[in-house]
């Protein structure tokens, strides 16, 4: 009686609350969904016979993941963010595109490094391309899905009741999409590694939050993952295309190499870094505050539920 009584006089704050953690739960278990998935395409590829340090291996891992990760989008109600939109593409170059920018510029150097050092053109380097093309688009999918759409939704069902909260929400997702490209099993095994280490967690945090900045506006992915597939595929050209290296992704080395790493994470973080502040003014100055596609549509099923229930008679109490 106690019970139904606390029940009844709970207040709708405290019912959408409620279910902003129920939600955010749910994305962590179709997020564990998903990963059981794409365990089970790893274990296929290997039946398959791919080696797994190959290109091919790579491509077929991350197109699973890509997949898995948008069917767990799809699962939490938020297919609508799947759906391409030009005007999201054009908002991501609008903001973006100094990024791209430098990213081809690297790819120059890169490549009159190779040329001018006398080395070949590795053979087949055509499939490769293509290859590494369809690889980087595939990780932009599955990167994009999972952090800015599965995990940023998730979250902001609980915190985006505020504009603080909304930022709490894009912070906590940079964060832990920057802690997604360090191993906390090697990459911090002597003072100037974790410092190689560190510097890639604010890197890419920095990219999450211009990326964080873009999607909350267009409610889009679609923009974001072409923007990172297109980013990372300008990036691995000189190295796997024409010089036919194996995909490997070590972001913190030792000696003279790793002393190169840092100060490359240094000079790409002060890069970025002004496309950050601007991205997070700017959210600020829209006052932006949003509960998430999961929320919008579960409460969208509570109203059609609700809708449905029959109306009493006047003058006698509602069935519900």
């Amino acid at each position: 009686m106690n019970n139904r009584k606390d029940m009844n006089n709970t207040t709708p704050e405290k019912k959408l609350n409620r279910k902003g953690w129920k939600i955010l739960f749910l994305s962590f278990l179709a997020l564990a969904g998903a990963a059981v998935l794409e365990l089970i395409a790893f274990i296929a590829a290997i039946l398959f016979r791919l080696p797994e340090d190959g290109l091919m291996f790579s491509t077929a891992s991350q197109f699973a993941a890509a997949g898995s990760a948008a069917l767990a989008m799809i699962v939490m109600g938020g297919v609508a963010w799947l759906k391409p939109s030009r005007d999201d593409v054009k908002e991501m170059l609008r903001v973006g595109w100094p990024i791209l920018a430098a990213d081809a510029v690297l790819l120059i150097l890169g490549c009159v490094d190779f040329f001018a050092g006398g080395m070949t053109v590795a053979s087949a380097w055509l499939p490769k391309l293509a290859a590494t093309l369809f690889l980087c688009l595939f990780i932009g999918i599955a990167e994009e899905v999972v952090f800015r759409g599965v995990l940023l939704n998730g979250i902001l069902a609980v915190t985006g009741r505020s504009h603080r909260g909304t930022m709490a929400a894009v912070a906590i997702v940079s964060l832990m999409f920057g802690f997604t490209h360090v191993d906390p099993s090697k990459d911090f095994a002597t003072p100037f590694m974790a410092i190689q280490a560190a510097l890639k967690m604010v890197q890419t945090g920095l990219f999450s939050v211009i990326l964080c900045s873009v999607v909350l506006r267009t409610h889009r992915l679609g923009g974001a993952a072409l923007f990172h597939g297109l980013s990372d595929f300008l990036l691995m050209i000189p190295g796997i295309v024409l010089a036919g290296e194996q995909l490997t992704t070590n972001y913190v080395n030792t000696g003279e190499e790793g002393m190169t790493t840092l100060v490359m994470y240094l000079a790409i973080i002060a890069f970025y870094l002004p496309f950050a502040i601007k991205a997070i003014r700017g959210m600020h100055r829209e006052r932006l505050t949003y509960r998430g596609v999961f929320m919008e549509r579960a409460l969208e099923k509570q109203k059609q539920k609700d809708d449905q229930l029959p109306v009493a008679p006047m003058g006698l109490p509602n069935a519900a």
